[in-house]
């Protein structure tokens, strides 16, 4: 698919308005004191990323959880007075590697840092 350009505009009012014409109905099922539309939603899009679920669970790993524990072990450090880890800190000044590009909610800018920034795997 493009990434810019007027068929990437396209695309993305396409997914835009297929999004707000499957959420209409849920809203007026919900509003009419209806759940079982959007629990059958639910259900159907549980289905549709199962699959991916093995790859999600991988990038949790790596990335949010492996951060969480390292937190914690910075946390210990501090409190037992050790702030050698502060040596490895790093900081970063980056500029959008692609901007005006468009995601679920609208557009946005992309940014790619090195050693950073993890493309997620097709699954």
């Amino acid at each position: 698919p493009a990434k810019s350009g007027s068929e990437a505009e396209a695309a993305a009012r396409r997914r835009r308005d297929l999004a707000v014409e499957g959420f209409l109905p849920l809203r007026e099922a919900l509003a009419a004191g209806d759940n079982g539309p959007y629990l059958e939603f639910q259900r159907a899009a549980a289905r549709l990323v199962r699959v991916k679920v093995p790859a999600w669970r991988e990038l949790w790993r790596e990335g949010p959880l492996a951060t969480a524990r390292r937190t914690g072990d910075q946390l210990d450090a501090l409190e037992a007075g050790d702030p050698a880890y502060l040596a490895d800190a790093t900081a970063l000044d980056a500029s959008p590697s692609r901007e005006g590009g468009y995601g679920m909610c609208g557009r946005r800018d992309e940014y790619e840092l090195p050693g950073v920034t993890e493309h997620m795997p097709a699954a």
